[in-house]
């Protein structure tokens, strides 16, 4: 079974992504990393067997100013909570935010 680590920021937002990550999970084992503004009730650590680590994001204007700043933050949490040893795949669901994560 392959090991994915998703990078989605949109994960919280959308329900498709949702909706693709249960489809793959038969075949390939997914970790989601989604960045977020501010966590709701339904923000599980574990949604359908996938596993879900929700790194609060600074919603402040400057924020958007340090994009470089935020993406070593985000990287940096990632590597605190994933063994990335064990990851085989890294998906990053945007071009730019989440693929510099991923980077």
């Amino acid at each position: 079974m392959m090991n994915v680590l998703h990078i989605c920021s949109n994960f919280q937002v959308n329900p498709l992504y949702k909706e693709l990550l249960f489809r793959l999970e038969g075949d390939v084992h997914n970790t989601v990393i989604a960045p977020i503004f501010e966590p709701r009730d339904s923000d599980k650590p574990e949604y359908n067997g996938i596993s879900v680590h929700y790194f609060q994001r600074d919603k402040s204007y400057l924020s958007r100013l340090h994009f470089s700043k935020k993406i070593k933050n985000i990287t940096a949490f990632v590597e605190q909570q994933i063994d990335l040893s064990n990851i085989q795949l890294v998906h990053a669901h945007t071009w730019f935010s989440d693929g510099a994560v991923a980077y």
